[in-house]
């Protein structure tokens, strides 16, 4: 879901899986990282659960971003 009003920009996803073969989880977007002065690969909280499993199960997750763009 994508919405703007002005310069101010708004998205929102997310996502549901169910079944045999989940892929694993992803790291945090490179921003997060950024952000938080951290290297990617400590914000990778499900790096070593990923290598457990064969994917059998139920998976859920959003994200959000806002753009205020240029407010000089």
């Amino acid at each position: 879901l994508k919405m703007g009003v002005g310069s101010l920009k708004l998205e929102v996803g997310g996502y549901f899986m169910l079944g045999d073969r989940i892929p694993g989880s992803p790291p945090p977007p490179p921003e997060v990282a950024d952000i938080l002065g951290v290297d990617l690969a400590e914000l990778d909280y499900m790096r070593d659960e990923n290598l457990l499993g064969e994917g059998k199960g139920i998976a859920f997750g959003t994200d959000f971003s806002v753009d205020t763009g240029d407010i000089n």
